[in-house]
């Protein structure tokens, strides 16, 4: 059995994998981890596995697991894959953890993972973690509003009925979810034309992950924008911890 830790700014999240599927995934709050781990789900999961794979972009967060069990962390010098980014060591590993679920996906692909932050993480033809994009989480954009604003409260994230916002609530609600995906569709767009120009064209694949992708997934995947541009819409629930789980089978 392997266990996968996904540390995240938010959230952790731990998969334990028997060969052959993810058979128990859960999270917690990052800030728990680092406070007291042993109330984590590390403590039921960890005498599971035989081996323990990490990728962590909170440092006293990998701090507090190591302390509990060992752990090999996944990071810019031991991926075993070409970056293509400056200075590597700059990428954060879950971005890393992406590119390996990507390669194993299709050739080129992008990953959007939409958590704290919102990142795309891109694998071009030759199987090397390209770059991409990084901009505000859905929670941050809405954080942001209600503590520049005076008036505007702090919003749920959730799909409206429609776009024309017939109250403050519902108009937060509108300019976050249909800003979001205009952003999302025209920088997949964008993304995908650059890795096909002076190729064939192909489809590239674009990888649906994160704490939040349930609130746009089926947009994109509707998207006639990523239609016209040969994007192809996948949800990956998992990918981070699958990169993981690729990252311990390649043994790099």
């Amino acid at each position: 059995m392997i266990l996968a830790i996904d540390v995240g700014n938010t959230l952790t999240k731990f998969g334990l994998h028997d060969g052959e599927g993810w058979t128990l995934v859960e999270r917690c709050p990052t800030p728990l981890v680092i406070e007291d781990v042993s109330r984590s789900p590390l403590s039921a999961f960890a005498g599971q596995a035989q081996v323990v794979v990490g990728c962590s972009v909170v440092p006293e967060a990998a701090k507090a697991l190591e302390s509990h069990v060992p752990v090999r962390w996944l990071t810019a010098q031991n991926v075993g894959i070409p970056i293509r980014y400056g200075p590597p060591w700059s990428v954060g590993a879950d971005r890393l953890a992406n590119a390996l679920a990507l390669r194993e996906l299709a050739r080129p692909a992008i990953a959007l993972d939409i958590g704290s932050a919102t990142t795309f993480d891109v694998v071009d033809r030759d199987g090397a973690f390209a770059g991409g994009a990084i901009l505000p989480g859905p929670a941050l954009w809405l954080k942001s509003l209600a503590q520049g604003t005076a008036q505007l409260p702090e919003g749920a994230m959730d799909q409206p009925a429609s776009a024309l916002g017939a109250s403050t609530l519902h108009g937060l609600q509108s300019g976050l979810y249909f800003g979001m995906l205009g952003a999302l569709e025209r920088l997949a767009a964008e993304l995908s034309d650059e890795l096909q120009q002076g190729e064939t064209r192909q489809t590239t694949l674009l990888a649906i992950t994160g704490g939040y992708a349930r609130l746009i997934e089926s947009a994109l995947d509707e998207s006639d924008v990523l239609r016209s541009h040969a994007v192809a819409v996948q949800s990956v629930p998992h990918l981070t911890l699958d990169g993981l789980l690729c990252f311990d089978r390649l043994g790099f």
